[in-house]
């Protein structure tokens, strides 16, 4: 009933937002145009199966929505009136080439494995399970003609009636009703083939939406039974008597059968985990510094003597609870070379940066997070060019696992003293609770951070110049990961009188005032540090790390 409500407030918000677009009003436009991207992205990507094509796809429709909007007669049609821009820019796409969709796994793998391992529908152990069905029900979709994926797509996941999607793709509605009968024919023949009983059909194509969503809120709303109701009560019936939490958690004996090889992986399961599947790491490394006093973690620049001495083994707990590609808690403890005596230690814990001085017993509550310019998540590539540029990382071996690409462990023989000291990587073998303090006596607590940082977030305004056109603009941005899902960051730019760039958590938009176009870009496009608060890494590292990225060579030095 709640989410029904839900549904229905959500409804009333893009009508309004549809009226005022109507009316002229710009912010109305702008809103409007950011709410609906989301929805005809995963549209468009599903129907073609293609993440570039659907990014252009989708901008595509973003300026004939905003340009044509005014044309809307009736508001309450809108959705429809929407798809069937999309899907006259999908028949148009593959008329140009005259060819069906292709679809290339191996670049749509971690994106599907990103969206789903977020739900927790999947435990980790049935993961290697959960991609090879990936794989399988994504091949069964690639077997649909254009129309039956669209009408697919509308009926399981927009939860259309066939006289919306009739009017949406330009059809009658028999029409409409006679693609989807083939579409769920055809993609039970083919899963049938791969070992996918008929039972099972319901959870592929549960998994297909998730997959295909490409965020987690719109991955949230794919469901079992919202996906059932566009269903026939045939295939409903098939899979009721399936659909019991044991089936849901551990996909069932029928799926684990998919094939040989599927159940091999499943018994045997790797030692490390998809990239995109890292929650934490555990490792301990080696600190260094210069041998004539200049000192520094590992990974930081420092006097290139030629000589190092160690500063000890770090323990380090890193976790990712976004992902590996999203903000960082980060735990750390100091020890003596032989881990035989504990000194100091570090603690980010998404609510401030805290270091704890072992001897005088002092807790630094600070703003400053440890210094990580390398992670073992990075490719092998990346810490190529690190290495390269930072000269107290020479002297490391990496090493690599060539299924994920992922660290396993590294060699380090920068100490003449201490000969092969050995880093092993664990990823995801630890609970979240390991991330609590873990002092024991504090006589004095020193909180350095001002009351803006206390608060965790804050709004700024931003003036300067860009040739000779002036620069204003205004966002709001928080400082940990606390405050990062309520306060959520945005900036607002204007250059001149031509340009304006928006960008928030949902996407970046850029308006050209002199040609009247306008554009949408992934989060990150314009201003990658803006949407990922607390990553767990100093600014100093950020910068080099975002140079690193587009292998800019840097030389840079740090001063406190």
């Amino acid at each position: 009933m709640k989410s029904g409500k839900k549904q229905e407030n959500d409804n009333m918000s893009i009508l309004d937002l549809v009226e005022g677009a109507k009316s002229g009003d710009k912010q109305s436009l702008e809103e409007l145009a950011l709410q609906v991207q989301p929805r005809i992205r995963a549209f468009v990507f599903r129907s073609t199966l293609n993440n570039d094509v659907a990014d252009d796809l989708t901008q595509d429709v973003s300026l004939k929505m905003i340009t044509s909007i005014s044309t809307l007669r009736n508001n309450s049609s809108f959705w429809p009136w929407l798809y069937r821009i999309a899907a006259n820019n999908i028949n148009s796409y593959f008329r140009q080439r005259k060819a069906s969709s292709a679809v290339n796994f191996s670049s749509l793998e971690e994106h599907m494995l990103q969206a789903a391992i977020e739900d927790d529908t999947f435990e980790v152990e049935n993961r290697p399970v959960y991609q090879e069905l990936s794989n399988i029900v994504i091949k069964a979709v690639e077997k649909l003609k254009i129309p039956q994926r669209m009408v697919f797509s509308m009926r399981c996941f927009e939860k259309m009636t066939y006289p919306q999607i009739a009017k949406a793709i330009g059809c009658t509605e028999n029409s409409a009703r006679v693609n989807f009968f083939r579409a769920k024919k055809q993609l039970q023949s083919k899963l049938k083939k791969r070992g996918i009983k008929p039972a099972s059909m319901l959870l592929a194509i549960v998994l297909f939406g998730k997959i295909t969503a490409g965020q987690k809120a719109l991955a949230a709303t794919i469901t079992q039974s919202s996906v059932a109701s566009g269903l026939s009560t045939t295939t409903v019936a098939a899979v009721a008597g399936a659909l019991t939490s044991k089936f849901t958690k551990i996909i069932s004996a029928a799926v684990i059968t998919i094939s040989v090889v599927c159940l091999y992986i499943y018994l045997n399961k790797p030692s490390l985990p998809d990239r995109a599947m890292v929650r934490s790491i555990y490792f301990t490394e080696q600190g260094v510094g210069s041998a004539k006093g200049s000192s520094s973690l590992a990974g930081q620049d420092i006097e290139n003597t030629g000589i190092w001495r160690t500063k000890g083994a770090y323990e380090q707990w890193c976790s990712f609870p976004d992902g590996p590609d999203g903000s960082m808690m980060f735990k750390m403890q100091r020890w003596n070379i032989d881990r035989t005596q504990q000194w100091c230690s570090w603690l980010q814990d998404g609510i401030a940066n805290y270091y704890y001085d072992s001897g005088a017993k002092k807790l630094y509550i600070t703003n400053d997070p440890v210094g990580n310019l390398i992670l073992p998540t990075d490719s092998q590539e990346f810490i190529e060019f690190i290495a390269q540029q930072i000269k107290s990382l020479r002297g490391i071996d990496f090493k690599y696992d060539k299924r994920t690409g992922l660290v396993k462990k590294t060699v380090d023989n920068r100490v003449d003293d201490i000969k092969d000291f050995t880093s092993k990587f664990s990823y995801n073998s630890f609970q979240k609770d390991i991330m609590q303090p873990f002092w024991e006596e504090i006589r004095e607590t020193i909180d350095q951070r001002d009351q803006m940082h206390k608060r965790g977030w804050t709004y700024f305004t931003v003036e300067g110049q860009i040739s000779q056109y002036q620069v204003t603009g205004k966002g709001r941005m928080p400082f940990v990961y606390a405050t990062c899902k309520e306060h959520t960051p945005w900036l607002h730019i204007k250059i001149g009188d031509f340009l304006e760039v928006i960008e928030n958590d949902s996407g970046a938009f850029l308006i050209d005032h002199y040609s009247s176009k306008q554009y949408f870009y992934p989060t990150g496009t314009f201003f990658k540090g803006l949407g990922r608060p607390w990553l767990g890494l100093c600014s100093y590292d950020v910068v080099r790390r975002d140079a690193a990225s587009h292998r800019i060579p840097f030389n840079s030095e740090r001063k406190d």
